[in-house]
């Protein structure tokens, strides 16, 4: 059996979205059954504190980053608000025109902005910045 900090990104990546997505759905259906909240507005608060300890985990476990907090946290937050933002129109969409329950809808918005977030986080947020001194020759 591998230590956890083995596993490939990909997984890791996975393992923290579902801890931050389970987090974020939490949130989402204690505020819409206990709080009568509109779903909208519930993924969205949903969202800051999935975004929360997804930064977190990311930053320390997934993507082993060395970015500072400076370069790293402004981007992973645009990267959040984004699919946050996105997120609330898709599911807005699906119960407000479509007449479909949240829970499919935000199933359906979920799979997707993983992908997407994915993507953004590690070849943006975390990845790794590449050398001008590589790209250009070495002049004597």
């Amino acid at each position: 059996m591998h230590p956890i900090q083995d596993w490939p990104v990909p997984l890791r990546y996975g393992v923290t979205g579902g801890l931050a997505t389970g987090f974020h759905y939490l949130w989402l259906l204690s505020l819409v059954e206990f709080w009568a909240w509109p779903a909208s507005a519930a993924t969205a608060v949903g969202a800051v504190f999935g975004a929360l300890l997804a930064y977190f985990l990311n930053r320390h476990w997934t993507f082993s980053s060395r970015k500072s907090h400076a370069t790293a946290l402004p981007r992973f937050l645009a990267v959040a608000l984004f699919s946050a933002g996105f997120n609330a129109l898709l599911v807005w969409i699906g119960v407000e025109l479509l007449l479909w329950h949240y829970l499919p809808v935000q199933l359906l918005s979920t799979l997707f902005l993983v992908s997407l977030g994915y993507w953004l986080n590690l070849n943006w947020t975390f990845g790794h910045e590449k050398s001008s001194a590589i790209a250009q020759p070495r002049i004597r």
